[in-house]
């Protein structure tokens, strides 16, 4: 079957079937400019996944416990537990880390927990990410850069923290500027780049529509594709309604860059 069909069988969207080809979790066979996967092997990896799956609420559940107790050392036995079962460090942030920050936030907005708790999690937080971090870098020649940051008035650093480790394991230079980074700051950063190859901004913050155009026409000279994401982008259309060009969810971003980037 086609990969778009197989995305359907699995129930994924077609970037994230994409990143399975890409990461050698999913045997397929590029044809032309057409990607084709054995109909068993659909079938096998839909059971490999379900399998985990098992597990997999039960270790976001662990880890959010131990991210509002602000206990570093226990939430990063939950995720060393999650990759001795076979979690690839990909799932380990978008199946285990990323849904158990998405709960505490939701706790934080029905007032569950403080603000001093969200923010205590979100620091335990970037210690996971920077651990899983050292599991994510490749050796070897690279196959780009990518600059990475939140829009200027932004605060949130997180996402483009996570989405440097999914990149830097798929062989990216990264260069990632954090929360709130000043424009000039923005254009300066892409000359530190060997081969830029795209540029990722992270919007989390609603209603900062001014700031978000101003940076993606600071960084348009630099000739490559400029993708916006975050919470406060709400699809492809309002991300290109914005100036960019392109968009994808949170999950999806890391397939998006690879599509737009492909190795040469």
């Amino acid at each position: 079957m086609t990969l778009h069909e197989a995305a359907e069988e699995l129930g994924v969207h077609y970037m994230t079937a994409y990143r399975y080809v890409r990461t050698g979790r999913l045997d397929a066979v590029l044809e032309g400019r057409r990607w084709w996967v054995d109909r068993a092997e659909v079938a096998a990896f839909g059971n490999r996944a379900a399998r985990r799956e098992d597990g997999g609420a039960d270790y976001v559940a662990r880890l959010v416990a131990t991210l509002l107790a602000a206990d570093a050392p226990a939430s990063w036995s939950v995720l060393d537990a999650a990759l001795a079962s076979g979690a690839t460090t990909s799932e380990a942030h978008l199946d285990v880390l990323v849904p158990a920050l998405v709960e505490v936030g939701d706790r934080w907005e029905r007032g569950d927990i403080t603000v001093a708790d969200e923010h205590a999690a979100s620091a335990v937080a970037l210690r996971l990410v920077g651990q899983l971090g050292l599991l994510c870098r490749r050796r070897g020649v690279k196959r780009g850069g990518v600059l990475l940051a939140a829009v200027p008035g932004d605060l949130h650093g997180l996402p483009t923290a996570i989405l440097t480790n999914l990149l830097e394991a798929q062989g990216f230079a990264v260069r990632d500027l954090g929360a709130n980074p000043e424009l000039a700051s923005l254009r300066g950063a892409t000359e530190h780049l060997d081969d830029l190859r795209a540029i990722g901004l992270s919007a989390t913050t609603s209603g900062n529509d001014p700031a978000i155009r101003a940076a993606i026409e600071v960084l348009r000279p630099c000739g490559v594709p400029v993708l916006l994401g975050g919470s406060a982008i709400a699809d492809e259309a309002a991300a290109v309604a914005l100036g960019a060009d392109g968009w994808a969810p949170g999950s999806g971003a890391a397939a998006l860059f690879d599509a737009v980037a492909p190795s040469r």
